[in-house]
């Protein structure tokens, strides 16, 4: 990502900051009668698939990830909270190589 940053600085004359501002968030939080996970007790950069006592999602929609957490006591309740932005200042046409 720094590269790709410095590019758009150098070739577009992007200008940028990031700014953390109150907006829709999701909060996860325990359903009615309470969460079903237990710690992980695997080794540092294991990976597993959704399990029993588990949950690895990587890729999933919103709607596939609120049909796990149902099954491990959990829910999404939509909220609001710090969001971070990133604000474009300027950008300019591309110069030549």
């Amino acid at each position: 990502m720094p590269l790709m940053s410095s590019l758009l600085v150098s070739r577009f004359g992007l200008a940028f900051h990031h700014e953390t501002k109150e907006g829709p968030v999701y909060s996860l939080v325990a359903a009615k009668n309470g969460a079903k996970l237990h710690p992980n007790t695997g080794t540092p950069g294991h990976s597993t698939d959704w399990g029993k006592d588990d949950i690895n999602a990587m890729d999933v929609t919103l709607a596939e990830l609120a049909e796990v957490l149902e099954q491990y006591g959990l829910r999404l309740v939509a909220t609001r909270g710090p969001v971070e932005m990133t604000v474009i200042d300027r950008v300019e046409r591309p110069t030549g190589n």
